[in-house]
């Protein structure tokens, strides 16, 4: 096996456009914990000073326990923030002054993909290369990275090409692209059918969950202002103002999406799995390689799954971006 070579090139169109949705997600998370706890933050103090006022023997046990759990957001909050800032700043610069920033670009034959340490990391020609996996979420679109894997396949012994940025606040160096080029697939587009739209809705919670927690937010707020009067009114009102422009811009966008269907037929060079959002808990899901880009199922992974590293496989993924899309169908034709 011959040793891996590396070389540095300038960050291109496609680089960019993954930094700006990836500090983009950051600045959307940021700015929805911020409203979030700056109410439930006000909301407690309110209680606690309207508790305490009424005064009694009871008083000391609730402010401790308001105040309690006002400690417990505001952590919970600079927490997120202390681990999330240097990120988004970070990848801010570069996108400030591409030119003066360049990628590592890795070629070699693939020896494994583990988990060392809490980093996914790649072996090529017996050389380590520690990444942090970017991935697409199937029904927000939002970019998120392997944290747990319950499978990290990738086709053995092949060449394959690493392009990797190393960024600020990110724990191991960015994995801008990650291509076999052997194994280039055919991809065929065309719009989206009704139907195929229809079945890509049926998994679709995220819009009608979020509109959801805006209602209650929203009540949440009037509640504040009725009990604690004119004072928390002026408090939270611009915070109900800030949250319904934000929510009436997500939709708007998400109303100009025109679905796109993509036939891919290719061979599967990674399976990867990685724990997702559900609801309060997670659940392991799985995404597909195929060329240099992983396709999300947006489904539980299966332990029986027949499609493995090497199979040549058929499938119709319809895309919604920048609102994710997911696997409609997809079959073997051949096991490599």
């Amino acid at each position: 096996m011959q040793p891996a070579t590396t070389v540095e090139r300038p960050l291109e169109p496609a680089d960019l456009s993954l930094l700006r949705d990836l500090r983009a997600g950051l600045k959307g998370a940021i700015a929805i914990l911020s409203i979030f706890s700056a109410v439930v933050a006000s909301a407690l103090v309110f209680v606690v000073a309207g508790m305490f006022s009424l005064g009694g023997d009871s008083r000391v046990a609730v402010l401790f326990f308001f105040s309690l759990a006002l400690i417990l957001v505001v952590g919970f909050a600079l927490n997120f923030w202390a681990r999330n800032i240097r990120l988004f700043f970070g990848a801010g610069a570069v996108l400030r002054h591409p030119e003066r920033i360049v990628k590592q670009v890795s070629h070699g034959e693939l020896g494994g993909i583990a988990r060392e340490d809490g980093v996914l990391q790649y072996t090529l020609g017996g050389e380590a290369f520690p990444v942090w996996i970017p991935i697409r979420h199937a029904n927000n679109g939002n970019l998120e990275f392997i944290k747990s894997a319950g499978r990290l396949d990738g086709l053995m012994y092949q060449p394959v090409v690493l392009e990797r940025l190393s960024l600020a606040g990110a724990p191991a160096p960015l994995l801008l692209r990650a291509d076999y080029p052997g194994y280039r697939p055919l991809l065929v587009e065309r719009a989206s059918t009704e139907d195929e739209c229809r079945d890509v809705a049926r998994f679709d919670f995220a819009g009608l969950l979020l509109g959801m927690l805006m209602a209650l937010f929203a009540l949440l707020l009037v509640i504040m202002s009725i009990v604690f009067g004119p004072l928390a009114g002026a408090v939270v009102l611009p915070m109900a103002i800030a949250a319904f422009v934000w929510m009436k811009r997500k939709m708007r966008r998400w109303a100009q999406i025109q679905p796109r269907t993509l036939t891919v037929t290719g061979v599967v060079v990674e399976v990867l799995d990685s724990a997702v959002a559900a609801g309060r808990s997670s659940e392991l899901q799985r995404w597909y390689r195929i060329g240099d880009r992983l396709y999300p199922t947006g489904l539980m992974t299966r332990e029986d799954d027949p499609i493995t590293c090497g199979s040549v496989v058929k499938m119709d993924y319809v895309d919604r971006s920048p609102r994710g899309g997911r696997i409609l169908r997809m079959v073997s034709l051949a096991d490599g």
